[in-house]
C-alpha cells in the first residue's frame, strides 16, 4: 500500500533520486484515491524539474495514471529538444488513449527526426485505433525512411485492420438492428423479442440477443437485453435455465469482464442457492468490449468480446 504522505514529501525532496523514485512509485496509484488530484498536480510540477531523469519519470507515471486533463501538457513535450522526454511523452499519450492527441501524434510520426520516437508514435496511434489510424500507419509503412519503423507500422496496421473487422462482426448495435454476423450465427447467437410494454394500445417488442447453452448437461439461455430506460449504453446480461420447472443451481456464476479480461465492482452474479436467473447490469462506453463467462463453463465455450 502506498504511503502517500511520505511520497508527497519525497516528490519535493532536494535529492533528485528521491524525487525520481517517488514519481515512479505512483505508477500503480488508483484514480479513485482521495489524494489523486494532489498527486497529479505534483507530477505536473515535476515536468519542470531541473533533472532530466525526474522529468522522464513524471511523464511515464502520468501515462500510467493520467487522464484527459493531462494530455495538453504531454502534447507540449512533443516539441522538446530532449529525445527521451519526447519518447516518453509519445508512450504516455498512447497509454492514456486520448483521441485529442491523435493529430499531434501523426505530426510526430511524420516529422520527428529520431526513428525511435517515430516507432513509439506508431504504437501510440495503433492504441488510439480507428480506420484513420490504419490509413496513417499504412502511409508510414511505405514512406518512413527507417526500415524498423516501416515494419512496425505495417505489422500494426494489419493487426488493427483485422481488429476493426472483428469488432464489426461482434457489434452489439449491428446485431440489435437485425444484422447478426455470420460469425455470430455460427456461434449460436439469435435475435429474440422481449415485450417492452404497450403504446396506444399496441404491444411493443424490443430485440434482444439470445444464445442457447448446455451447462452440466442442462439447457440454459444467455440473454443480452438493452435497457435504454435505465440509461444510454446500458444492458443486462442474464442466464436462465430453460428446462420446465428448473432454476439456476447454487454455485453457478455469471461474470462479465472487459476485452482485456479485467474485472470491476459488480461484474458478476452468483447463485448462493437455487434462483430463477443470474443477472449482471452493465453500462459501457462506446468502443468498449465485454466478454461473458459462466461457472461452470458451457460446452464449446468461446470468449468472444462483444463491442458496443
Amino acid at each position: 500500500m502506498l504511503d502517500l504522505t511520505t511520497i508527497i514529501q519525497q516528490l519535493k525532496d532536494k535529492n533528485p533520486v528521491q524525487r525520481e523514485e517517488a514519481a515512479h512509485s505512483l505508477s500503480t496509484m488508483e484514480r479513485e484515491n482521495p489524494a489523486f488530484k494532489e498527486i497529479i498536480k505534483s507530477l505536473l510540477e515535476l515536468l519542470k524539474d531541473p533533472e532530466t531523469e525526474v522529468r522522464q519519470e513524471a511523464i511515464a507515471t502520468l501515462g500510467k495514471i493520467g487522464t484527459e486533463d493531462e494530455v495538453p501538457e504531454l502534447i507540449a513535450i512533443l516539441q522538446h529538444l530532449n529525445v527521451d522526454e519526447r519518447w516518453n511523452a509519445v508512450v504516455a499519450l498512447g497509454e492514456i488513449g486520448s483521441l485529442n492527441a491523435f493529430e499531434d501524434l501523426v505530426k510526430c510520426l511524420e516529422e520527428d527526426p529520431i526513428w525511435q520516437v517515430r516507432k513509439s508514435a506508431v504504437q501510440a496511434i495503433y492504441n488510439l485505433g480507428g480506420q484513420r489510424a490504419v490509413d496513417i500507419l499504412n502511409q508510414c509503412a511505405i514512406n518512413d525512411v527507417n526500415s524498423v519503423v516501416r515494419r512496425s507500422a505495417l505489422t500494426l496496421s494489419e493487426k488493427l485492420n483485422q481488429e476493426l473487422k472483428n469488432r464489426a462482426y461482434w457489434s452489439i448495435q449491428e446485431w440489435l438492428d437485425g444484422r447478426i454476423s455470420e460469425q455470430g450465427i455460427e456461434r449460436g447467437y439469435e435475435l429474440g423479442e422481449l415485450l417492452a410494454g404497450t403504446r396506444m394500445g399496441v404491444k411493443k417488442c424490443e430485440y434482444i440477443i439470445t444464445k442457447s447453452l448446455k451447462i452440466a448437461g442442462q439447457k440454459y439461455e444467455l440473454r443480452i437485453i438493452p435497457t435504454p430506460e435505465i440509461g444510454e449504453n446500458c444492458y443486462l446480461f442474464e442466464l436462465h435455465n430453460i428446462a420446465p420447472g428448473r432454476r439456476i443451481p447454487g454455485g453457478f456464476k455469471l461474470r462479465l469482464v472487459t476485452e482485456n479480461h479485467e474485472c470491476w465492482e459488480g461484474n458478476e452474479d452468483e447463485a448462493k442457492e437455487a434462483k430463477d436467473y443470474l443477472r449482471v447490469p452493465v453500462k459501457v462506453a462506446p468502443g468498449e468490449g465485454i466478454i461473458w463467462k459462466t461457472e461452470p463453463l458451457p460446452d464449446e465455450y468461446s470468449p468472444d468480446p462483444f463491442w458496443f
